[in-house]
């Protein structure tokens, strides 16, 4: 077991809807000074789909003031320092799938925090495998999830347990099967010309070869 007082030995990735080799309570039971990455779900009981079925998808990540089955309560402007970041960037967090850093299932063209919570859209690429399955699997019904991968900045403790969240480093949303904060949600899969998503194909292409 790890010694009190120790960081975790190594990065891990864990989802609050899977067993975790290294969960957040049992890394503070062990004093650990160093968080691992973190995640909040959130699910999607509604789902829309037009013809052309180009694999947008827009939504909620989160929803301010409503505690997941840990206690934790994110605030509005917890997600803003970190999007900033990133628009200053150029870069985006990641749609992955199931918090799998080798498995990205498409991109987040848009995530802004809204009077409601962490609102966002994207596309599926339909072009591989893997975003291919997941606009299947929304379509089935069989996955409605969203869940974000963070790392705490800054957050207080409740008095009845869990924390009030207020800053946070945003990785990636992912889609998920197993939702912990039910208010937030995916609001539609819809579909755009044929022109935009060939429009959209190629941006993602040329900013894949930029990247090398």
């Amino acid at each position: 077991m790890q010694a009190a007082g120790q960081p975790c030995s190594r990065s891990r990735w864990f989802g609050r809807h899977l067993h975790a080799t290294c969960e957040r309570r049992s890394c503070r039971a062990q004093g650990c000074p160093q968080m691992t990455t973190e995640f909040l779900n959130s699910t999607a009981p509604e789902l829309r789909f037009a013809p052309d079925e180009t694999g947008v998808i827009s939504g909620y990540a989160a929803v301010w003031g409503r505690p997941d089955s840990f206690g934790d309560v994110l605030v509005r402007g917890c997600f803003a320092a970190s999007l900033e970041q990133h628009r200053a960037a150029g870069t985006r967090p990641l749609m992955l799938w199931a918090h799998d850093p080798t498995n990205p299932i498409g991109t987040w063209d848009s995530i802004i925090e809204d009077d409601k919570g962490l609102r966002v859209e994207g596309r599926l690429c339909l072009d591989a495998t893997a975003g291919r399955d997941a606009f299947a699997l929304l379509k089935a019904g069989a996955v409605d999830g969203l869940s974000q991968g963070f790392r705490t900045v800054k957050a207080t403790a409740l008095p009845k347990g869990g924390r009030r969240v207020e800053a946070v480093e945003l990785i990636e949303v992912s889609m998920v099967t197993r939702p912990a904060q039910g208010a937030a949600r995916v609001t539609s899969v819809r579909s755009e010309s044929p022109a935009v998503g060939l429009a959209a194909s190629i941006r993602l292409c040329a900013e894949r070869l930029k990247k090398g």
